[in-house]
């Protein structure tokens, strides 16, 4: 139909991104590299910029349904042309999906199995399987329901669920940011606090990693910026998907726009050296990542726990139904 408004089809391009394993990824490269870590996803701004200014007006104007619908409109008819397209079936259909579903299926086992108290029993034993406890049931039962609703809405269903499981997410997410602050700052100065109770030094609050060094995370900062972030220009998979479906041209770029605004202003106050605040919002990206890896009791009961087993679920769900599209 075409007719998806900007707002719906970026806020849901921002869904999709924002799934189980992301907590986890984020708080172990804060945990690992420092903040200067996280040009790991900071850096693909600059190709998705390039595609809101140029790649998103001309893929609505393909009118094609998919990206491997375009290889047909692009390339006369040859052997080289097929097997493109099922090299792309192939590996963007089966081995990245699998790759994706198994990171955010692995991610979410992880965290219900702490969140919910499961015992690790055996419930039943299936030929070829082996024995099924208590979270591949709830792994199961999640999975189901995203193929479910995703094979009887269509695009479209999935579309605006994303916009309902976003708004969840992201209230989850900033109320336990706003959790973390506040248990970090009872004691006191946060960053002496931060410093104090991590092994971490106060150079993992910077932006950049030191250019003085020759170290890895030197090389490896300089192949984020100059060399990983081409393979995002262009867009494909579930961007394009949404892109495609948008009223106009103007929508197109209007919703990937949106998208990027979304997916980086997390990430914009990280840079400045300017403000007090700043530095406290960095030690809390760091502040999270230590609880993660610390072994601390987790109050089950509690409504801080409830609600966030709730938005990591539709993290979870999120993801699985654009894989799925």
């Amino acid at each position: 139909g075409r007719s998806l408004p900007w707002f719906i089809a970026g806020t849901s391009i921002v869904a999709t991104t924002f799934s189980s394993d992301t907590p986890l990824v984020v708080a172990g490269i804060s945990r690992q590299s420092g903040i200067s870590g996280h040009w790991f996803w900071l850096s693909a701004a600059m190709g998705q910029i390039a595609t809101v200014f140029f790649f998103a007006r001309l893929w609505r104007r393909t009118e094609a349904m998919t990206d491997i619908e375009f290889i047909v409109q692009r390339y006369e008819p040859s052997r080289a042309r097929s097997v493109l397209r099922v090299f792309k079936v192939f590996f963007d259909g089966v081995v990245l999906n699998c790759i994706v579903m198994a990171s955010v299926t692995l991610a979410m086992a992880k965290i219900i199995k702490v969140i919910l108290n499961l015992p690790q029993t055996e419930v039943f034993h299936l030929p070829f399987i082996g024995g099924v406890d208590w979270v591949s049931i709830i792994l199961f039962i999640l999975g189901f329901a995203a193929v479910l609703y995703s094979a009887l809405s269509g695009l479209y269903g999935v579309v605006y669920t994303d916009l309902i499981q976003f708004i969840l997410a992201m209230t989850g997410s900033i109320a336990l940011a706003a959790i973390v602050y506040m248990r970090a700052y009872d004691d006191g100065n946060l960053i002496v606090t931060f410093t104090e109770k991590t092994s971490a030094k106060e150079t993992f609050l910077d932006f950049f990693p030191s250019f003085n060094s020759s170290s890895l995370a030197v090389f490896t900062f300089f192949v984020y910026i100059f060399m990983a972030w081409w393979h995002r220009v262009p867009g494909n998979g579930y961007y394009v998907q949404r892109l495609l479906a948008t009223r106009s041209e103007k929508d197109s770029v209007l919703a990937f726009l949106w998208f990027n605004i979304c997916q980086y202003s997390a990430g914009l106050p990280l840079a400045s050296h300017n403000f007090n605040i700043i530095k406290i919002y960095r030690t809390v990206y760091i502040q999270v990542a230590a609880d993660t890896k610390r072994n601390f009791k987790v109050n089950r009961t509690s409504c801080r726990s409830r609600c966030s087993t709730a938005w990591i679920l539709t993290h979870y769900i999120t993801c699985c139904d654009s894989v799925i599209k």
